[in-house]
């Protein structure tokens, strides 16, 4: 069946269905699927709102109620969405032959993330005395990976062949760099109950990463997309739960991402655009930590919300000039990748408004201000 689809239907002598047609169909499928599932999640929302301002108004006792209600609800639509969507991207890629051997390497690392979390946890509670060095040992073995995989893996084609591999491998160096410093400085009093984290990162991750598929305008080529504030549910986690935690959601949301929709056409160039740019996301929560902010939950969120933003805007920048310059529609390479990732910042605008209408909420602020983050 699977090589119908990849040669395409004949009869005889006469093609009815080519391979590429195959392509485009399932192509379009995925797209009205995916603006479906816009206006049903537009939808969604009305209903609920409106059902929480009756309920709030005519039966408050049920509030606490209805709330559980509605996060079942989402949740489940979450995974509605996650499974009709990113069944038929995968889908996709597979007949367009981007699920090959390097792309399994690179979820190899997700893979290990995951693998090393679980038997932190383990560790943490049979033998919590050993987990600063099992952390030790999980950063080298994961830089481990990362390095023979940038080794192993050459650049897609010559055209992606990065302009410069000195200056490219120094600013992801520097970008990795601010987000380490920012998070041993503001991250260093966090301490939450493990367990409750983890059940929120698993809520918010399905979240963010359904609503991702919801997306209002796309670049061609994977060039980046404005999605229905898909990046809210993780910037929320991080600041409840602090930006520790916080990017390492984001990390592994980036990796998701990669999953979603693979673009590889050079190593560093998929760690830039997958889980250092999202790993920015998780220092949405940094807000919280400044203390001429006054505890304005809302200004501290719109704070963090910028930075995480601009880091992950960073992060696709750096991959833009140095890797996509090929594609520059200007002369100056450093102009045009400014120019072509400020869809990020447009999407980054539309996370800042759906939070600021999410944070008048007083049920949600009160949620927000009971996840401590004091050691």
């Amino acid at each position: 069946m699977f090589d119908i689809f990849k040669n395409g239907l004949w009869d005889d002598d006469v093609q009815l269905i080519t391979g590429e047609n195959m392509l485009e169909a399932l192509d379009a499928i995925t797209d009205i699927a995916a603006k479906f599932a816009l206006w049903m999640t537009i939808a969604l929302a009305v209903v609920l709102i409106a059902c929480a301002l009756i309920i709030r108004f005519k039966a408050q006792d049920k509030t606490a109620g209805f709330n559980r209600i509605c996060l079942g609800i989402v949740i489940g639509y979450s995974y509605a969405i996650i499974a009709l969507i990113g069944f038929l991207r995968l889908v996709k890629e597979y007949f367009d032959g981007n699920l090959n051997s390097s792309f399994y390497l690179y979820v190899g690392i997700l893979a290990l993330m995951i693998v090393l979390v679980l038997i932190g946890l383990i560790i943490k509670k049979k033998a919590p005395k050993a987990m600063r060095y099992y952390i030790i040992g999980c950063i080298v073995a994961i830089a481990i990976y990362a390095i023979v995989l940038l080794a192993v893996l050459p650049p897609v084609s010559e055209d992606f062949k990065p302009i410069s591999y000195i200056g490219m491998y120094g600013f992801t160096a520097l970008d990795i760099a601010i987000i380490v410093v920012l998070v041993a400085i503001f991250g260093r009093k966090e301490d939450n109950e493990r367990a409750r984290s983890i059940a929120y990162a698993a809520i918010c991750l399905s979240l963010s990463f359904a609503l991702s598929y919801i997306k209002f305008f796309s670049w061609p080529l994977g060039g980046g997309s404005v999605t229905f504030a898909s990046l809210l549910p993780l910037m929320l986690y991080s600041y409840m739960f602090g930006i520790r935690k916080g990017v390492a959601a984001a990390v592994v949301y980036g990796m998701l991402q990669f999953i979603q929709s693979p673009q590889v056409y050079e190593p560093m160039q998929v760690m830039l655009d997958y889980p250092i740019a999202f790993g920015g996301i998780g220092l949405a929560g940094i807000g919280r930590n400044l203390k001429f902010l006054r505890g304005n939950i809302t200004a501290e969120f719109c704070f963090g919300a910028v930075v995480a933003g601009l880091m992950r805007y960073m992060g696709h920048v750096i991959s833009g000039y140095y890797v996509f310059y090929s594609y520059s529609s200007y002369d100056n390479y450093l102009v045009n990748s400014l120019v072509v990732n400020t869809i990020v910042l447009v999407d980054l605008a539309i996370v800042i408004a759906a939070g600021i209408l999410v944070l008048r909420s007083a049920q949600m602020r009160r949620v927000l201000r009971g996840m401590s983050i004091a050691a």
